[in-house]
Formats: C-alpha cells, structure tokens, sequence
C-alpha cells in the first residue's frame, strides 16, 4: 500500500460467524510504501474477514485459509 500523508491504521480479523478473533494495535504510518504481515498462523481453516480502519475509513475483505 502507498501512503500519500500520514495515516491511522487497524485491523480486525472476524470468523464468518461474526466472532472477532484478532485484533491489531492501531498504528500510525508516514506517507510512502508500507508492508504489513498479518499471521493467520495460529487460526483453523475456514473463511474470515478482514476489515481494514485507515483514519475513518474501513474495508472488508474474504480471506480464505487453508
């Protein structure tokens, strides 16, 4: 993800029973490029969302583990 001004950033992981099952720290990133790692390591197959907060703004996406 590239960065255009200093952004705010969480994330949260649900099951698709709507329970949350991780939790991020809320971070602060400069502009630029960042790379972050979520480590999905310690959860059971199945399908999952992931809803991104940057400043105000959320996404969800389907994530599918193996």
């Amino acid at each position: 993800v590239i960065l255009d001004k200093e952004t705010r950033i969480s994330y949260s992981i649900y099951s698709i029973n709507g329970k949350q099952v991780k939790l991020s720290a809320e971070k602060n990133y400069s502009s630029g490029e960042i790379n972050e790692e979520i480590d999905f390591g310690e959860l059971p197959s199945g399908i999952y969302i992931l809803n991104i907060n940057q400043n105000d703004q959320a996404t969800s996406l389907k994530i599918v583990k193996e």
